[in-house]
């Protein structure tokens, strides 16, 4: 005959099952949370770029178009349909991005100084067209090096919150997504 387990043994597992399921979940939604701030600080520090490669898009599409038409471009191996697609997606993308930039912009005017500094100092850092040196901000807004950074870093969390929506928020305050409720 087998051995029965101890009810006491039973629930003490039981106890430390559950403590590591909900600490791996924890950890998970942690995981989320970064996923979408590395995001977010991505294409914020990416800005300049992607916002240069979606310069002069219609014209580069007529200028490619034209090429075709002549047979100017039929020995070229590239995929040309698949390139300007791709810019026309992350022109599209880009869009987006500025639109919800004005909203940030405005909800962060309306949230007073602290808020609108946080603002200013994500755009004077990543979004204007010129870099902007750290120093001359800390100079420009009055602040340490480490607020400088804490500001930045929390705009970058308010705007994923504006990008992504109500995800982005739950993360943020409660570690789980809505559909995870």
């Amino acid at each position: 005959m087998a051995e029965q387990i101890p009810e006491k043994w039973i629930e003490v597992i039981a106890i430390t099952v559950l403590k590591e399921q909900k600490k791996q979940e924890r950890i998970a939604s942690k995981e989320q949370h970064d996923r979408r701030f590395r995001n977010t600080e991505l294409l914020v520090k990416n800005y300049r770029k992607l916002s240069a490669h979606c310069e002069n898009l219609p014209e580069q599409i007529g200028i490619i178009h034209q090429e075709i038409d002549m047979g100017l471009l039929e020995h070229i191996d590239l995929n040309l349909k698949e390139v300007m697609k791709s810019k026309q997606k992350t022109k599209m993308i880009m869009d987006y991005i500025d639109a919800m930039l004005l909203a940030y912009r405005s909800l962060a005017e309306r949230g007073g100084d602290v808020a609108n500094r946080r603002h200013k100092i994500l755009q004077d850092m990543y979004l204007k067209p010129e870099y902007e040196n750290p120093t001359a901000l800390m100079e420009r807004y009055g602040v340490e090096k480490t607020t400088l950074y804490k500001d930045l870093k929390k705009a970058i969390e308010e705007f994923s919150v504006v990008l992504f929506g109500i995800d982005a928020y739950v993360l943020q305050t409660s570690g789980k997504r809505v559909d995870e409720r």
